[in-house]
């Protein structure tokens, strides 16, 4: 039987700028619940064994990686280069995954995922403890396009299970709660309105001092 891997987080950092808004969830309850039409898992428990090629297309996700992938006898998904980056495609504008770094002979290993989302969403993710290896990223588009997702480490991409669905931040757009984590662009536009009031507030003061 396949285990449960929970994986704990240290830090999550978001660099680079936003193409489109959505929300980074750390959660997977929490991501869950902005799926709106179910959601589809491809859950990696019966890859072909050893090493296979790529690209490996599973329940609807299809994932593609320089130099195939690997079975490590666990239940996941593994890059069988520490060089080679992992892209998703799933036709779907919300994923969900537990991810992991892993070493060759197939231990997990503390270091940084960086996911991004088109190209251009990036989202870092720092796993530390490693006692069950595997960690929850999952993100929300605010817009309804499909978008695809990149994985890339300095050591081996693990994934435990892969989700998809249709989602929607409406009550929230580009923000959240409960283990969500705003998009820069969503941040930047934050400061820019909040420049432009205090902008109009300065201006105002000077005229009635006038």
């Amino acid at each position: 039987m396949k285990k449960v891997f929970i994986g704990a987080v240290l830090a999550v950092a978001i660099t680079g700028a936003a193409n489109a808004q959505g929300t980074w969830y750390t959660d997977y309850a929490t991501w869950a619940s902005k799926i709106t039409s179910g959601i589809t898992t491809a859950d990696y428990n019966s890859t072909p064994t050893g090493l296979f090629g790529s690209p490996y297309t599973e329940s609807g996700v299809t994932a593609t990686a320089t130099g195939g992938f690997f079975d490590l006898g666990i239940g996941a998904l593994t890059t069988n280069s520490n060089t080679a980056s992992v892209s998703f495609t799933f036709g779907n504008n919300a994923f969900g995954g537990f991810f992991a770094n892993t070493d060759n002979p197939g231990n997990y290993v503390a270091d940084t995922l960086t996911f991004s989302v088109d190209g251009s969403n990036i989202n870092t993710q720092a796993i530390t403890t490693l006692t069950s290896g595997f960690s929850f990223v999952g993100y929300v588009s605010d817009s309804v396009t499909p978008v695809t997702l990149g994985i890339s480490t300095l050591n081996y991409v693990t994934v435990d299970s892969f989700s998809f669905g249709a989602g929607s931040n409406n009550q929230n757009p580009g923000g959240g709660g409960g283990g969500a984590v705003p998009e820069p662009g969503t941040v930047v536009s934050m400061g820019l309105l909040g420049a432009g009031v205090l902008g109009l507030v300065v201006r105002s003061r000077r005229r009635m001092s006038n």
